[in-house]
């Protein structure tokens, strides 16, 4: 019996020990609290995830929603959704990437992947801005967020001039019922515009 407890005490300990130093771990960020017009964002989301196919992102849902938010309001809702998997069957699906990002951001993340996964060179923010005919100030404020949502980073072999994936699971992004970087957004006349998978 005492054997028994030790062997117990010893893997609690281990296992411990190696989810503390995994990656995710790493990037598990402290609890976040929402505030009241985040949570209307988050609850606006909840109820449009409840319609057929409905996949509504949180930078469409705060424009529904009307009101004045930052990007640091969307950050928030994006960590929020992140840390609780668990909120809607939509984030277990499709992932909190699918609902967390803009348009923009997700086309960014999925041309880094494509160049990862072919072996291509990391593309710039000049590639950026010419492909997806955008500012280079949207380019700039799009590669903030996915550097701070911790899925893209600076390419340090072209000195910052180039972006890649932190993690190989976005380099592999597609595959069976993975839509992290894309879904369409409809507008049907008389509603307010949403996203579909």
């Amino acid at each position: 019996m005492n054997r028994f407890r030790s062997f117990i005490v010893i893997t609690i300990i281990l296992t411990s020990a190696l989810s503390a130093s995994s990656p995710a771990a790493s990037q598990t960020a402290s609890p976040v609290t929402l505030t009241d017009k985040q949570q209307k964002v988050l609850d606006y989301m909840l109820d449009d995830w409840n319609k057929q196919m409905r996949i509504t992102g949180v930078d469409l849902a705060m424009q529904n929603v009307g009101g004045q938010y930052s990007p640091d309001d969307r950050y928030a809702i994006g960590v929020f959704l992140r840390n609780n998997p668990r909120l809607h069957r939509t984030l277990r699906t499709y992932g909190w990437e699918t609902a967390a990002l803009t348009p923009t951001e997700k086309l960014m993340a999925r041309i880094v992947s494509r160049a990862e996964r072919e072996h291509q060179s990391s593309p710039t923010r000049e590639d950026f801005a010419r492909n997806l005919d955008v500012s280079p100030v949207a380019v700039t404020d799009a590669l903030k967020m996915l550097e701070r949502f911790g899925i893209m980073r600076p390419d340090p072999a072209v000195k910052g001039l180039g972006y890649r994936m932190v993690q190989d699971r976005y380099e592999d992004w597609e595959g069976a019922m993975r839509i992290t970087f894309m879904n369409h957004r409809v507008q049907v006349e008389g509603e307010k515009p949403f996203e579909v998978f």
